[in-house]
């Protein structure tokens, strides 16, 4: 409930207290690391991703938070690290749309444009992606299309970024 009123640090206070008293709780330490991450603490949020993992090693979220909040540091030996932790993820959940589009935004960080589309173009055409999951990868995909000069499907794949998500692409 805190977490869901962006009241991170109070959460972070309560899934500290609950680890106290069981500190093998998986979803306690995926939780607080949820709210570290959004308070901008990405070192505790990693150590707190990691311990979810490690208590629970089929935790695919955990996997695709972590490798999120490892893109942040927008560091090359990061990106790489999160790759693996997106591909982990999608060998036990292999629908996993948010893990596609992430890991094509990390192999597009690394330059890696071939298979950054082959991730956007799997999400774009996965029935059971969330539609903000369709939408950044239409987004990605344009901006790619841009980059390598191919601006008809570029604009194509931006309109339907828009239509999708127009709050978040629209301007």
């Amino acid at each position: 409930m805190l977490y869901d009123q962006h009241k991170f640090a109070e959460a972070v206070d309560m899934y500290t207290q609950a680890l106290k008293l069981d500190n093998k709780s998986g979803d306690c330490y995926f939780n607080r690391a949820n709210a570290y991450r959004n308070q901008g603490i990405l070192d505790l949020a990693l150590d707190d991703y990691s311990k979810a993992i490690k208590i629970n090693p089929q935790d695919a979220g955990a996997m695709v938070k972590k490798g999120i909040t490892l893109t942040l540091y927008s560091s090359k030996k990061k990106s790489a690290k999160a790759i693996s932790l997106f591909t982990k993820a999608l060998e036990i959940e292999p629908n996993n749309s948010e893990a596609f589009v992430k890991r094509g935004g990390a192999f597009k960080e690394l330059g890696q444009l071939e298979e950054a589309l082959r991730d956007f173009t799997t999400c774009i055409e996965m029935p059971t992606a969330r539609a903000k999951h369709r939408a950044e990868a239409y987004a990605q995909r344009g901006a790619i299309g841009v980059m390598i000069n191919k601006l008809s499907t570029a604009i194509a794949d931006l309109e339907q970024a828009i239509a999708l998500n127009p709050r978040k692409y629209k301007h």
